[in-house]
């Protein structure tokens, strides 16, 4: 335009997001002294319950570089803790950076151009720009008048945005009132953030129709999980109502779409299960019915839930349809409530064999597993409530009182006498392990990719690097190569693979897929998609970045590691183990919350599908012994001995046999467990091979323990 010229200079400011479970939350925001060039990092509360640190002040020349960098994330954290020393890098959960224009004078410049009347300049707004905006525009519409422009006041224009009432933050009346409205409003899709499909829908139709303007504008995917749980739901919402190809979704805007093609065979167009809930719930006679898992069995889902059950089952998966088996067996009446519409958890996304080798003496598929599990839930007449969402529990007097939403049944509220806490785990996600970056579409979780190919029929990339060697980042190796997608790698940060050897065998080296241990991913490279990673050894600790080396893909999947899903278990005030991140439990697999039973992965992480179906059926039996009013036997407190991580569970009885869990610290040949009292070996058990990857499991006769003695673990 001709105007005056000046040299704006983007300044990068890179933040860590804690989650809001994080004990680091001050009421206010926490500022250090200030420096000549930052106000330094800050230590801030938002409005969501969540934690911002940061951010850094560091100059660079491209306006469009949005990545973090390794050394700034470990400095973010240590300035922290120098503010809040209860800052943990375990509570992050995503990390990313933001650009603010910098003039010479460190100062905005807002004025009428002496070279060009009538042009006027508002530029080099920093960060403090945001609360300045109204009185910039006070400023800047005198400035207008001045420069001889006739104003003429909008006659409808609002001063404040309607208010949008977060899922979350409802009251019961308020809930009532929104599914009364819209039954979508009890359909929760993000369970992190309790984020209704119909809060979906409303972004979608206001014009957010891409993944990260969903999250912007609803926080769909902006919770713990970052989206592992919720993306593939939200594809299938968006395709629908946008009435596109699920490959033409994106994360922001074109080049970043989401999945890159379909698996052949899949239907152009399906009905969402949910939607046959609904349609159910509005019936006359209130009933569900359709087809059940994988369209093999069927069930009927009662539009109201009972108002009193002897015993809640929170967790459809394998736990807890075996511990609701085992409850009912005994003559007690169990609920089983679940986020999925179809009993099975993750089983049903897992079409590999090896599932029931131990249970029921055959090699499975996990649908097939899920199938004989439910068959023995059927038969026992257990009712399972899907599409369900456990919003809190309460004690209430001598039970529970738990608050439930769903689609066909609304807010509801059931008394038991007991709760069993089944609600498996979670994938750790990239803010977990701080990767560093861009933010492109393509990165996945591996049980995210798995649940997109195996239930959605989407393929999520075609060239693809798998951070971390967990079972299933190995078994979603294979599966990527058998739908005609190249695997360049598998990338593990320890010197050992985190995988049972099984699956190192079957997955990797059948197919040819190398293995880099002691590596790890130092960049994710790719402004829209994931163009390449940047993977280096590590040496005593340290990447050596001197020998990095690029790795070309379009699709990153991180298999590094599973959460025990506690947040409900925190609520209630369980108390949690510090190794395992569950619930401390005593031989009973009881709670440290009388009447609060916990099995499967949300207790510690299993191996094989087929141990916890044997922990949750004595979690079932316990269960009913508590209910007939059986006292506690006698206990014995276990300890983790040297080169055990942890035991489990916390306590053994010394009247019967025990089944106890642990992990190993080391890798070691000829290991023997040994089991110690008083100093006095009571039992010691032969391992051919022991390994931090895979769990051991040994039983213990009670009758050794003469007194109350603590028991300790060892491996020598």
């Amino acid at each position: 335009f001709g105007a005056e010229s000046y040299r704006i200079v983007p300044r990068k400011g890179e933040y860590h997001l804690l989650d809001r479970r994080t004990p680091a939350c001050p009421s206010r925001v926490i500022f250090p002294v200030p420096t000549p060039v930052s106000k330094g990092m800050l230590v801030i509360p938002t409005v969501e319950g969540t934690v911002l640190l940061g951010p850094t002040a560091d100059p660079q020349s491209d306006k469009h570089d949005v990545s973090t960098h390794r050394d700034k994330m470990a400095e973010i954290i240590a300035s922290a803790r120098q503010l809040v020393p209860s800052v943990s890098a375990n509570d992050v959960i995503a990390s990313f950076s933001g650009l603010r224009p910098t003039l010479e004078s460190d100062d905005f410049l807002i004025e009428e151009s002496t070279l060009m009347p009538g042009f006027i300049h508002v530029a080099g707004i920093q960060s403090p720009g945001l609360t300045a905006a109204p009185a910039v525009a006070e400023y800047v519409k005198e400035l207008v008048k001045a420069a001889g422009c006739r104003l003429t006041e909008k006659t409808s224009f609002s001063a404040m945005m309607p208010e949008t009432r977060r899922t979350r933050l409802m009251d019961d009346a308020e809930l009532e009132s929104a599914w009364e409205r819209d039954h979508e409003c009890g359909n929760v899709v993000c369970r992190c953030e309790t984020v209704t499909r119909a809060d979906v829908v409303q972004a979608i139709r206001a014009g957010h129709a891409t993944l990260d303007g969903i999250k912007f504008t609803s926080r769909a995917g902006a919770g713990r999980c970052q989206g592992s749980f919720c993306t593939p739901r939200l594809l299938e919402i968006v395709a629908e109502e946008t009435g596109t190809p699920i490959t033409s979704v994106t994360k922001r805007g074109a080049g970043s779409e989401v999945a890159s093609d379909v698996l052949p065979g899949t239907p152009a167009e399906r009905r969402p299960r949910h939607r046959q809930d609904l349609a159910a719930a509005r019936s006359r006679d209130g009933g569900v019915s359709g087809g059940g898992l994988h369209g093999s069995s069927s069930r009927t889902v009662a539009r109201r839930a009972k108002a009193s059950v002897d015993v809640l089952v929170i967790g459809g998966g394998a736990a807890g349809l075996a511990a609701a088996a085992e409850v009912a067996s005994r003559g007690f009446e169990p609920l089983i409530v679940d986020r999925e519409p179809d009993p099975g958890g993750v089983l049903r996304q897992c079409i590999h064999n090896g599932f029931g080798i131990h249970e029921y003496g055959e090699e499975l598929t996990g649908p097939e597993y899920a199938i004989r599990s439910l068959d023995r839930v059927t038969g026992a007449g257990v009712a399972y409530h899907g599409s369900t969402t456990v919003l809190g529990i309460e004690r209430d007097g001598s039970g529970f009182s738990t608050r439930i939403l769903s689609g066909p049944g609304g807010l509801e509220r059931v008394r038991s006498r007991a709760v069993v806490l089944a609600m498996g785990s979670r994938e750790r996600n990239r803010g977990s392990i701080q990767i560093p970056g861009d933010r492109p579409a393509g990165i996945l979780t591996a049980g995210a990719a798995q649940r997109l190919i195996n239930i959605e029929g989407v393929i999520p990339g075609r060239r693809a690097v798998i951070v971390g060697s967990g079972d299933i980042g190995l078994i979603m190796a294979r599966r990527l190569k058998l739908v005609g997608c190249d695997v360049e790698a598998v990338v593990e940060i320890q010197p050992v693979p985190s995988g049972i050897n099984r699956n190192i065998v079957q997955c990797l080296d059948d197919f040819a897929i190398p293995l880099f241990l002691g590596h790890v991913v130092t960049a994710i490279h790719g402004r829209r998609r994931v163009e390449r990673v940047t993977v280096a050894p590590l040496e005593n600790g340290v990447p050596r970045e001197d020998r990095a080396l690029e790795m070309e893909c379009d699709t990153v999947l991180l298999s590094v590691g599973l959460i025990p899903e506690n947040e409900l278990s925190r609520e209630l005030g369980v108390e949690l183990h510090r190794q395992t991140n569950g619930p401390l439990v005593d031989c009973r697999l009881m709670t440290s919350v009388p009447g609060v039973f916990a099995a499967g992965n949300v207790l510690h992480i299993h191996d094989l599908v087929d141990y916890v179906t044997e922990e949750s059926r004595r979690a079932g039996t316990a269960v009913a012994d508590y209910l007939d009013g059986q006292r506690a036997p006698p206990q014995s407190e276990v300890r983790p001995g040297s080169n055990v991580r942890y035991v489990i569970p916390g306590a053994v009885r010394r009247d019967g046999v025990n089944r106890i869990y642990l992990r190993s610290l080391v890798a070691k040949v000829g290991a023997r467990v040994e089991v110690r009292a008083d100093g006095a070996v009571l039992q010691s058990v032969k391992q051919q091979h022991v390994q931090p990857s895979e769990m051991i499991s040994i039983e213990l006769d009670g009758a050794a323990l003469a007194d109350g003695s603590p028991v300790e673990v060892s491996i020598r």
